[in-house]
């Protein structure tokens, strides 16, 4: 009777090839995965501006004004957190200018704006680096390679929907 040596275990090619693989698909999977973690970020921007925009209609129709700052409003100070802590929103303009300060008329217009918190993880964003909407409730959003929040361009337009969600 001849005496059989069983193998047991993995050779090293076997295990280098898995190893392959395995960084094969990272490479793959882990961009994918954080753009959709980006992108699902973009709703905490998005839902602190419709907020906070919604308490503007609110100011406006107790007061016959927009507020021209978010301390009118109720809230803490005029730059404010998003509710997960990755953006940044304040009143970016109200029109005219001083508006709601004594001696000067009353806000009829205000934009509000979101950017990411520097120090968050949303900071990586490039594709949609800002967020904005009006007392029209008009969108924006700025990303990179972008130097305006033009509303008119077609690029910038595109972005909008891209940022949105349209």
């Amino acid at each position: 009777m001849k005496n059989k040596k069983t193998q047991k275990g993995f050779t090293l090619i076997e295990i280098m090839i898995v190893v392959a693989i395995l960084g094969i698909l990272s490479a793959i999977a882990l961009p994918s995965y954080t753009r959709y973690v980006e992108k699902s970020r973009r709703t905490d921007a998005k839902v602190e501006l419709l907020r906070i925009a919604q308490l503007q209609e609110s100011y406006f129709a107790q007061n016959l004004r927009y507020a021209n700052s978010l301390t009118q409003l109720g809230l803490g100070a005029n730059t404010v957190l998003s509710e997960d802590r990755y953006y940044n929103v304040t009143v970016f303009s109200a029109t005219p200018a001083n508006c709601n300060t004594t001696g000067n008329p009353a806000c009829i217009t205000y934009e509000l704006r979101a950017t990411p918190v520097t120090t968050s993880a949303q900071s990586g964003d490039t594709i949609c680096t800002g967020f904005g909407i009006d007392n029209v409730t008009r969108k924006y959003a700025i990303g990179s390679g972008s130097t305006t929040w033009d509303t008119t361009q077609p690029a910038e337009i595109a972005k909008i929907d891209e940022c949105w969600g349209k």
